[in-house]
């Protein structure tokens, strides 16, 4: 069938010339990647963009672009950065970044247009509990779908985070997390903007794990073997639980998705989420306003 594509890049921080230079190369790398995953009418915008300096990074990479839809309509961005990559790779972090945002675009679309369930996972705040769990098992699933086809296509290019960067990751949130509650208890100032640092870094950790087990089923192979020193650290023991406990339910969704019972796949994988990673770092989804966030509770 052929679908209807509107599609508009728009240039937010490249030098003119810059942009001018290197938009066949951004037009082909899309071009391909809407072959690849849409089936669908599409209007789309790709914004080539600068990331703020000060954003977190996960495990040393800065993101490198990002997906959203909102009232019909789908935006993708770009990090400059992957442009100027072009002459030293010849564009292959550019399609790498573009296949990625774009198979986000696929999985929220098809999530969206469940026949068996409207699942609105673009459209916050959430009201109702149910919704919010929901949406917080997206958010891992569609990481994990997006890694996924990035370590399928790209295989050879493409490396993997290891289970000992998990760790390490999840001792650092498990000092932060004692330092955030001693701030409460001194009713420090500052408590708010830590509070929200905190929330990215576990949801930066989350990523890090859907990385991972995405890397694992199609990612190169690697075989590590940690030594009893390090699978005794309280961060090693609570990394594997979450890993364990979170690998079937993923694969759950993986095997048929976008068919019946992914609405119920994805909240019992968000349930899992909220319960066994966010929970034990003090955050729980309670009501504010009418409206589901993520509050901050003190034991």
């Amino acid at each position: 069938m052929n679908y209807k594509r509107k599609v508009n890049i728009v240039n937010e921080s490249l030098p003119d010339e810059t942009y001018i230079q290197y938009k066949d190369k951004i037009e082909r790398a899309l071009e391909a990647a809407l072959n690849v995953f849409i089936d669908f009418d599409i209007d789309l915008t790709v914004k080539i963009y600068k990331t703020d300096d000060t954003l977190r990074e996960v495990v040393g990479a800065r993101t490198t672009g990002y997906a959203r839809h909102e009232k019909g309509k789908f935006t993708i961005g770009i990090d400059q950065s992957e442009i100027y990559r072009i002459d030293k790779d010849n564009g292959l972090n550019l399609y790498i970044t573009v296949y990625h945002e774009m198979a986000h675009v696929y999985d929220i679309y098809h999530t969206e247009h469940n026949d068996f369930y409207i699942i609105n996972v673009s459209r916050k705040p959430y009201r109702r509990m149910e919704d919010f769990v929901i949406y917080e098992g997206f958010q891992f699933w569609t990481e994990f779908y997006a890694y996924a086809y990035g370590f399928r296509r790209f295989k050879e290019y493409s490396h993997n985070i290891t289970f000992l960067n998990l760790v390490n990751f999840y001792d650092d949130l498990l000092g932060k997390h004692q330092i955030i509650k001693q701030m409460y208890v001194d009713k420090d100032p500052q408590l708010n903007t830590a509070l929200e640092d905190f929330r990215d870094s576990i949801d930066s950790l989350a990523y890090m794990f859907a990385m991972y087990i995405a890397g694992e089923i199609h990612g190169k192979p690697y075989n590590y073997k940690y030594c009893k020193k390090t699978r005794n650290r309280v961060a090693y023991k609570k990394a594997a639980k979450f890993y364990n406990g979170v690998w079937n339910k993923i694969f759950d969704i993986y095997e048929c998705p976008y068919r019946k019972g992914m609405a119920r796949k994805l909240y019992v994988l968000g349930s899992f989420i909220l319960k066994q990673f966010y929970l034990p770092f003090g955050l729980e989804p309670i009501k504010n306003k009418g409206k589901i966030v993520l509050g901050f509770y003190y034991e």
